[in-house]
């Protein structure tokens, strides 16, 4: 597999990718060859599922060019997209449970009771459940083997308007290889699971969060929150305007984090390696514990934080100094 590694990374050269975007490619593969043969994949089966390096290097060219492409609209439900399908809320309260594979998705308020679903790009309606019953919305993309790229999904792309003046009680959301961005949702309990995608929350208002992440960044605010638990694998975390009531509780094996204005009643923070930088961050309490990597928290106030424990193996911890 390490040649055809090697001819893919020279067949992507080829078509002008930037080296960053070209490490990033090389990484997925290498992490879906390495599941693929824990599956029981053998070579010439994982290769028969990647094809030739000169034509997937095509596809994922193509595939970046319609992306870069677009990365400077800023609307997330503009001229390109259409409605799919509307349903009325007539209850005080609902839930979402919504999965999918390398779709991008934008969840954004509506003006009313409906819960409107756009789409734009070329959509095989088949191969998607859309629904609304028992008060619960669903969604469901299709499934790809292993970790494999289908690289014609990443096609199409979805806008859910989610009425505004309303809390949903449990909202789920779970995807792999797709960017996901949460703006205006408000929700009792916020529950998240991604792969490979990064992650944009503005705006919002949670009670309890979770979220379980590998690879992939992390934006949240403007943000209420009741409580949060972070697990991530790698990427950073950046907090902007956060404001966490009770308990944020961190487990993180690589990537930084950058707190900015932002407060919680107690820090958990449990780290393997990358540096963590709270300015005119205001915890409560901490209880820091971290391999390397060093972990700054600052305010202007210099008000004083309880430390119940700190630890690191390397790196330095500085807290108000």
């Amino acid at each position: 597999m390490k040649k055809f590694l090697e001819d893919l990374q020279k067949e992507l050269q080829k078509k002008h990718m930037k080296s960053e975007e070209i490490k990033d490619i090389i990484s997925d593969h290498e992490e879906m060859i390495q599941n693929a043969m824990e599956e029981g994949l053998s070579e010439a089966q994982i290769m028969e599922k990647f094809g030739e390096p000169k034509n997937l290097a095509k596809d994922l060219a193509d595939v970046s060019k319609q992306k870069n492409s677009e990365e400077n609209d800023d609307d997330c439900c503009g001229e390109d997209y259409k409605l799919w399908k509307s349903f009325e809320v007539n209850k005080d309260t609902f839930n979402v449970d919504v999965s999918l594979t390398q779709e991008d998705v934008c969840f954004r308020p509506s003006k009313d009771k409906m819960i409107n679903v756009y789409y734009s790009g070329k959509l095989s309606e088949d191969k998607f459940t859309l629904k609304y019953e028992n008060d619960l919305l669903t969604f469901i993309g299709p499934k790809h083997i292993s970790m494999f790229f289908n690289l014609k999904s990443k096609n199409v792309k979805f806008t859910f308007e989610i009425p505004e003046n309303m809390t949903a009680d449990e909202f789920k959301f779970r995807s792999v290889n797709a960017d996901c961005e949460f703006s205006g949702i408000k929700a009792n309990n916020f529950i998240i699971s991604t792969t490979n995608g990064d992650l944009e929350i503005k705006d919002v208002k949670f009670g309890d969060v979770k979220w379980n992440t590998v690879n992939g960044d992390i934006i949240l605010s403007n943000a209420e929150l009741k409580s949060l638990s972070s697990s991530q694998v790698s990427g950073d975390i950046e907090f902007n305007h956060v404001n966490i009531a009770g308990a944020f509780r961190v487990n993180t094996v690589s990537g930084d984090m950058n707190l900015t204005d932002s407060s919680c009643d107690e820090l958990d923070l449990h780290t393997v390696s990358g540096d963590v930088n709270g300015k005119e961050f205001y915890p409560k309490k901490v209880t820091l514990k971290a391999i390397s990597g060093d972990i700054s928290i600052t305010n202007k106030e210099k008000t004083v934080i309880e430390i119940i424990k700190k630890s690191s193996i390397s790196g330095d911890i500085t807290i108000n100094n």
